[in-house]
């Protein structure tokens, strides 16, 4: 571009369109990294809510009120009662783990809502979560085994 004379303001308009085209290339740029950083921010959101998920329910398939002869996974059906609950809300709090919970233990009967113990809060209606569902076994007072299921999901934050 030359300074001075006329061919210089005709020379800027035919650099405007090139001009333009860098810009938009710049804001597509910014855009597209601005949305792929959310992303992973929230991919790394989820991978840590899925961990304190894992993490729980191996503390609650091995906590020790629960268990039949201290036997990990195996929980005594005499066990899943209210006062148990009510001490696994005193040892599980949402404010020191940092997240909140719902845990429940079912059996595989014919009725799959046959649900024989819970501890935690309802599930929100729309949250980020994460659930981990585990095989575990209910032992009569006889000693007899039922085959169960351990459900536990987590969200949030305490």
């Amino acid at each position: 571009m030359r300074r001075g004379g006329e061919s210089g303001a005709s020379e800027f308009l035919e650099e405007l369109p090139a001009l333009l085209v860098v810009l938009l290339g710049i804001t597509v740029f910014l855009a597209s990294s601005v949305q792929a950083y959310f992303s992973y921010r929230d991919y790394q959101d989820g991978l840590r809510l899925h961990q304190h998920a894992v993490d729980f329910s191996e503390g609650v398939r091995n906590y020790s009120p629960l268990l039949w002869a201290e036997e990990p996974a195996s929980f005594s059906a005499g066990a899943l009662n209210e006062s148990v609950r009510a001490q696994f809300h005193k040892d599980f709090l949402p404010e020191r783990l940092g997240f909140r919970y719902s845990v429940r233990v079912e059996t595989l009967k014919a009725d799959p809502t046959d649900s024989l113990w819970w501890a935690g809060e309802d599930l929100p209606p729309s949250t980020d979560r994460a659930g981990i569902s585990s095989p575990v076994t209910v032992r009569s007072l006889t000693g007899q085994a039922h085959l169960g299921l351990l459900v536990v999901v987590v969200w949030g934050s305490g």
